[in-house]
């Protein structure tokens, strides 16, 4: 047990932050195939005009993974690139599948991986996958399995940061996560609960996030209703 546990301390002292560039030379995550320890936090870094970072399986390369990380859409200005974020952080040494879920942007190659193996099922061939696919399906309902940090260049800073857990069934999709929204120096909080159905989309639905009493549209939910001016 001590031993367990002084291996987990180890590795979160260890631990690093990767960076990684979505959309910044084109249509594709820069770097794509990307080696983390556990513990290890990868940093999505948006670019324009507007993608996704959405986990997904090997063989299912542009399909929404059960349980796993969406970073909804994320509408990026010229002036904002590269301020607004999205983290992960790795719990294990299993490959980590990934890609952009805006238009056709996976089937054009917009994928990535973490921990991809040398030989097999390697991110080559999970590229070739993804360009073989004929849709690009999305979660309903995102941030999830992650934090996401929305800012903006100059002037006074408005940052909402989310992090959530998904669950699910066949039919229906569960978020819940705590909202902190920051605003001239001060702090609200708020815990929110969705269930909306599972469908094929290519951009997530515009839902009011309640916060401090007020009605203002969440990280993914403002993303989606930008969704399609920004392509």
């Amino acid at each position: 047990m001590h031993f367990t546990n002084a291996l987990l301390f180890a590795a979160a002292a260890s631990a690093k932050i990767i960076r990684v560039d979505v959309g910044k030379d084109g249509l594709t995550y820069t770097p794509n195939d990307l080696k983390a320890a556990v513990g290890d936090e990868v940093a999505f870094f948006f670019h324009p005009k507007n993608h996704t970072v959405s986990q997904s399986n090997f063989k299912q390369p542009c399909a929404p993974l059960a349980n796993g990380f969406f970073s909804g859409f994320v509408p990026t200005a010229p002036q904002d690139a590269g301020l607004s974020s999205f983290t992960i952080t790795v719990k294990d040494e299993k490959p980590i599948w990934f890609y952009c879920g805006q238009a056709d942007h996976c089937k054009k190659g917009m994928v990535g991986a973490i921990n991809a193996p040398a030989t097999g099922n390697t991110l080559g061939a999970f590229v070739d996958l993804a360009k073989a696919t004929n849709s690009t399906t999305n979660l309903p309902q995102g941030p999830v399995g992650g934090e996401l940090d929305i800012k903006k260049a100059g002037g006074a800073v408005t940052t909402t940061t989310v992090s959530a857990n998904p669950t699910g069934s066949p039919d229906c999709y569960t978020t819940t996560y705590k909202t902190t929204y920051t605003s001239s120096g001060v702090v609200y909080t708020t815990d929110v609960v969705t269930t909306v159905p599972i469908t094929k989309a290519t951009a997530s639905p515009t839902t009011p996030v309640v916060v401090n009493g007020g009605a203002k549209l969440g990280a993914g939910a403002l993303a989606a209703a930008a969704a399609i001016a920004m392509l």
